[in-house]
């Protein structure tokens, strides 16, 4: 009796942007780690994704890979937001979606965290940087002093969003939303507009397809399913179930939430 074996998927076979491919070869990865081969497929067509993995295994390269695919160079404005709890994490995101994007030409990320003078935030700003990372507090400095627009946003990343949760950024957050909330419903131009869908992948990073009117499951105290599918509820629905569920994430996992925000 023989047993078959299914070959792990390389990055080649995700549908990368070749420039995002290119720079992920010279990086030296070779093969996408569980969650990676899960995820990036998913954000790759615009659902939402939650995320839970150990640390270590990769999840900021999970996340930033599809969505710098589909950035639009040639719009000069913050099309993908990524809040973290810390500065230090803050910083180590800005710089991977900096090396991930190195072959895109004309990509700007700001980095908006305490400890860095604002001339080199509005710096950044004013050049038109696509990829905004930051903490939320900074985050709403900007978005108060009229520095920070979300009019052209298409994805609100919330990385360590349990950590998030513990260290009492639900307010914040929820500010943050609201100002997604404002952009138009319409759109006219791709890459496509999709509704907002939920997914979340855990340890055995399984993928379960679920009908557009499934609610999001708690995370049990023992997860080991991951699901991706259209869904009805509104995305903040889905983060208090989420809020809700954060108690039992293990403190050797975190988890990252991604809504595509609909232009």
């Amino acid at each position: 009796m023989t047993s078959t074996s299914v070959a792990s998927p390389s990055f080649g076979d995700l549908a990368l942007l070749p420039a995002v491919l290119a720079a992920v070869e010279t990086l030296g990865y070779e093969t996408p780690s569980p969650i990676q081969a899960q995820t990036i497929p998913a954000l790759l067509e615009g659902r939402d994704m939650l995320g839970q993995a150990q640390t270590g295994t990769g999840k900021t390269a999970a996340f930033a890979l599809p969505l710098l695919s589909r950035l639009e160079m040639t719009r000069r404005e913050p099309q993908v937001l990524v809040l973290a709890p810390t500065r230090e994490l803050a910083q180590q995101v800005a710089v991977s979606f900096t090396k991930y994007g190195q072959n895109l030409q004309g990509l700007e990320v700001a980095t908006l965290c305490g400890g860095q003078e604002y001339r080199e935030q509005l710096g950044a700003l004013k050049r038109g940087a696509q990829v905004v990372v930051g903490t939320p507090g900074r985050v709403i400095d900007h978005l108060d002093r009229g520095s920070l627009k979300l009019d052209g946003l298409s994805a609100l990343v919330l990385d360590e969003a349990d950590e998030m949760l513990r260290m009492g950024f639900i307010d914040d957050v929820k500010r943050v939303v609201a100002d997604t909330r404002r952009t138009p419903s319409a759109c006219s131009s791709p890459p496509p507009c999709r509704p907002r869908s939920s997914a979340s992948s855990t340890a055995t990073w399984s993928i379960r397809s679920r009908s557009p009117s499934s609610r999001a499951p708690p995370l049990p105290r023992a997860s080991s399913s991951a699901w991706c599918g259209s869904t009805a509820a509104p995305s903040w629905k889905r983060w208090r179930a989420f809020s809700r569920s954060s108690r039992w994430t293990p403190r050797s996992s975190s988890c990252v939430l991604v809504l595509p925000v609909p232009r």
